[in-house]
């Protein structure tokens, strides 16, 4: 993912997702990155395009330790599907594994001013999403109004249908 202002880059490893046959991962040849890091050594990467630092900015091992169930003791964890919001000030990305219940995804947002981590989705599916303002996303997935597209407030958590009837 690319910030607005093409200054940084939002960046996931690649390696691991195709080791653990995701079906978004790429058959990608990289030495700064292995199929089966340590959760502390993996996860969302920022990386500065002027400079090409890179900076290890939600590690795995804290996504794994955010709302913790019996269900995610598996190695197969990915993160995907990252967005900056429109002012770069947080990111959204997706949370998936599979384990004992199936496969299942979560929506999480990190706050890049208060390095705050939150899960604002966790109903086994979340889909496609983009921002609709720095935040609102507009999400595909299930929740208390069934499978479908939501609007999400990742400030105050609350989801609102969108599209009734249409789509």
């Amino acid at each position: 993912a690319v910030s607005s202002d093409a200054k940084e880059v939002l960046s996931i490893n690649y390696v691991h997702l195709a080791a653990i046959g995701s079906e978004y991962g790429y058959m990608v040849k990289a030495s700064n990155q292995t199929a089966y890091p340590k959760g502390n050594q993996d996860g969302l990467w920022l990386i500065n395009v002027s400079s090409g630092q890179t900076e290890l900015l939600v590690p795995m091992s804290r996504v794994l330790e955010i709302e913790k169930t019996p269900d995610m003791r598996t190695r197969e964890h990915e993160m995907n599907h990252v967005l900056f919001s429109p002012n770069n000030k947080t990111i959204v990305f997706m949370h998936r594994w599979t384990g004992s219940l199936g496969r299942r995804s979560r929506l999480l947002v990190y706050c890049r001013d208060s390095d705050e981590l939150k899960v604002v989705g966790d109903s086994f599916l979340v889909s496609h999403y983009a921002w609709t303002s720095s935040s609102s996303l507009l999400v595909w997935c299930n929740s208390k109004y069934g499978s479908r597209y939501i609007t999400l407030n990742t400030d105050s958590g609350e989801i609102t249908p969108f599209g009734n009837g249409v789509l």
